[in-house]
């Protein structure tokens, strides 16, 4: 078996590590209390809504 070139590790190690990266993060956010924290820094307590809830650049970018 033949050792993998620069450029292939390169490619593996952009690309896995990348998926490696995004996986943590994910499972970061569904064991964790990191999405209500974040979500509480939007959410207008007075009027019990979330102002940007209709924004439709968020909306579009962000769903």
């Amino acid at each position: 078996m033949t050792r993998p070139t620069a450029a292939q590790q390169d490619f593996l190690l952009r690309h896995l590590g990348l998926t490696v990266l995004s996986i943590g993060l994910l499972l970061a956010l569904e064991t964790t209390s990191i999405d209500a924290a974040v979500s509480g820094w939007f959410f207008d307590p007075v009027a019990g809504v979330f102002p940007l809830r209709y924004n439709r650049f968020l909306e579009v970018f962000a769903h």
